[in-house]
């Protein structure tokens, strides 16, 4: 539960925060428009599995990338998928992959904001930054909840990268909602828990989704 939550709020921050700043930069870019957008998005086109794997090499002890980087400047190699770190490395790559669906969607809803109002604020004197503030991100409330949605919706389905990085350890450090259900099913052979899990995972997405348009909602009256 306290996996699942951390990875809840992570991907909130990183794939829906990240993408918006993302998403506001690439549409005032002069130049590279289509390069930073396929780049972006180019991870949603790899499968779980594969990133998942390359991950599970960039961590390792011996021959990991992150070691060999370390040692290339003197330092000493790292056991990084220990009890204490293993959820925030798995989390890495699980908050990498999507923020690129993310920002097509905020790229798009930018897209279909009236060029007028933009024209309107540029005569007024409205700077860059006030701009992204004051018109572009109140005109994407929308696009915001429906990202909200499927990013919380999504952290209850992730199970491939904690499968291939960790596979839930060490010691079950890094097991979700989702790799524990896994676990007890077909590991313990414990299918009327495993059951209850899939209820409660159903239950704390529908509960969470509930609040936050809820919550979106009243601030829309509000405005």
């Amino acid at each position: 539960m306290r996996n699942t939550m951390l990875l809840i709020v992570f991907a909130l921050i990183f794939q829906v925060g990240v993408a918006l700043i993302l998403a506001i930069c690439v549409d005032s870019a002069h130049h590279g428009f289509r390069f930073f957008r396929t780049v972006y998005f180019f991870p949603i086109v790899i499968s779980a599995t594969a990133i998942g794997l390359m991950f599970s090499l960039i961590y390792k002890y011996d021959y990991g990338l992150l070691n060999y980087i370390i040692q290339a400047f003197g330092g000493e190699p790292q056991v990084w998928l220990t009890k204490e770190r293993s959820i925030y490395m798995l989390l890495i790559p699980v908050c990498w992959q999507f923020v690129g669906f993310y920002f097509v969607v905020y790229l798009t809803a930018i897209a279909n904001i009236p060029i007028d109002i933009y024209e309107s604020a540029v005569l007024d004197g409205v700077k860059p930054w006030q701009k992204a503030i004051y018109i572009t991100v109140p005109m994407l409330k929308s696009s915001l909840v429906v990202n909200v949605v499927l990013v919380i919706s999504g952290c209850f389905r992730v199970f491939d990268m904690v499968y291939i990085i960790t596979g839930g350890g060490p010691l079950n450090s890094s097991q979700l909602l989702s790799s524990y259900m896994y676990y007890k099913a077909f590991a313990d052979y414990n299918t009327g828990y495993a059951s209850a899990i899939a209820i409660i995972m159903m239950v704390l997405g529908l509960s969470i989704t509930g609040v936050v348009k809820v919550f979106t909602n009243k601030i829309q009256g509000d405005t």
